[in-house]
């Protein structure tokens, strides 16, 4: 990819932010699907369009989005601590806990610490939500 393109990408990347924070949902997720006609390996893309799902209440895209996040960046914690919270949404409990203490080692950004931070705290596991939770504010 050139430059040229990924500086494109990087922009509609941003453009499908703004439009999802606006409540225009359908929208972004366009623009997502749209990029990753483009670059079908694009992680950013990815990452945000199963976000976008999963917050509708849907499970199996979002996991496979996050799989192949995973493919490509397999330290990604941001994709890992999804992909442990749809997993917890299927009722695999072990493997999303086995995922959670990935994803925690991994570096996930604040906002996905508060993420984790609150499965935990579902999960049962307080000292962890806690931990999670504290450094999120940090």
């Amino acid at each position: 990819m050139s430059k040229r393109d990924k500086k494109a990408a990087d922009s509609a990347i941003m453009n499908a932010r703004t439009l999802y924070k606006k409540g225009m949902h359908k929208q972004a997720e366009e623009v997502y699907r749209l990029i990753l006609l483009q670059d079908p390996d694009n992680t950013a893309a990815l990452l945000d369009l199963g976000l976008a799902l999963a917050q509708r209440g849907e499970i199996d895209e979002p996991q496979a989005l996050y799989k192949k996040v995973l493919g490509l960046d397999p330290r990604n914690g941001n994709a890992m601590m999804a992909l442990a919270i749809v997993t917890m949404e299927t009722g695999d409990r072990d493997e999303a806990l086995r995922l959670a203490t990935l994803a925690r080692g991994m570096k996930p950004t604040p906002q996905a610490l508060g993420r984790l931070g609150v499965f935990c705290r579902k999960a049962g596991m307080k000292e962890d939500a806690v931990t999670c939770l504290t450094a999120a504010l940090r």
